[in-house]
């Protein structure tokens, strides 16, 4: 049984709280294309491909920031594509400096996987975090 949109995305962000990254890649295509807006000098933003790179964005993500609070706010759900909006809170490990911002993720699915990730976000706080 493949399961819908919606669900393959809520099962996607509660592995991703519990800190299970390895069951919340089995829900992620191998050939997903994945981007994260933001500043070009942050190793974490820009345009990927496949699971092994989603895999080592989160270990990038890991390694120079820390998540003090994320909430989701509404799922919008249209056909494959599941729109999650929400807060989160995080702070940088290079600087040392907190910020909170609201982002909206857009996921494709397609047969149970996550085919597309595309965040929006305030990149300019995370910039003024993140960079020295």
């Amino acid at each position: 049984m493949t399961l819908n949109s919606l669900e393959v995305v809520r099962s996607f962000y509660d592995c991703l709280e519990r800190g299970e990254l390895p069951a919340a890649l089995e829900l992620v295509d191998d050939e997903v294309r994945w981007e994260m807006q933001g500043p070009e000098q942050l190793p974490f933003t820009g345009k990927t491909s496949g699971k092994r790179a989603v895999a080592d964005f989160f270990t990038t993500i890991s390694a120079h920031g820390e998540v003090e609070s994320f909430h989701i706010d509404q799922f919008l759900v249209d056909g494959d594509t599941v729109v999650v909006l929400g807060n989160e809170r995080l702070r940088s490990k290079v600087t040392g400096r907190a910020f909170e911002m609201d982002f909206a993720d857009v996921l494709v699915v397609r047969d149970g996987r996550i085919v597309s990730f595309r965040e929006f976000c305030d990149t300019g706080s995370m910039a003024q975090a993140y960079l020295p």
